[in-house]
């Protein structure tokens, strides 16, 4: 089994320009905790997740320190920061070298490429573009209902 086999092929994705707010509502909306970013031609330029977006709006010490339970709930710089985010555009954050397969790659390495990269999900590319994603519920779901597609 290949990973054209087991990719959702509905793929949202978001232009480099667009700003965090659009591409958070994007994933509020879609479900993703990662999304394909395109230039405007089309092409797979990056992957952004809500991970990045967490990030940046903690302070840079923040993980450096690890054990924030000191901080007050109602931490000024970091509601300061969320309030920022959402004007950002996800050229700023977006993983520019994301992990990425092709249609023909097999679904066992796909799932070794997820488990030693700890990611949960892989945009399948074709000739730069997007053609589909491949998430971790893909393949347990393959494990529950073998060939279901």
């Amino acid at each position: 089994m290949k990973a054209k086999d087991l990719m959702t092929t509905d793929v949202v994705t978001v232009v480099e320009t667009a700003t965090a707010r659009e591409t958070i509502e994007a994933m509020v909306r879609t479900g993703h905790r990662l999304l394909p970013v395109t230039n405007d031609a089309g092409r797979f330029v990056g992957a952004v997740t809500q991970l990045a977006f967490v990030r940046l709006c903690l302070p840079k010490y923040a993980e450096q320190i690890g054990d924030l339970a000191f901080l007050p709930d109602d931490f000024e710089p970091f509601d300061h920061r969320l309030e920022k985010v959402g004007q950002v555009q996800v050229s700023a954050v977006m993983d520019r070298a994301p992990l990425t397969a092709t249609e023909d790659t097999a679904v066992v390495e796909l799932a070794a490429l997820m488990t030693l990269h700890e990611v949960d999900t892989l945009p399948i590319l074709r000739d730069g573009k997007v053609v589909g994603i491949v998430g971790l519920q893909d393949l347990v779901g393959e494990i529950v209902h073998p060939h279901a597609r």
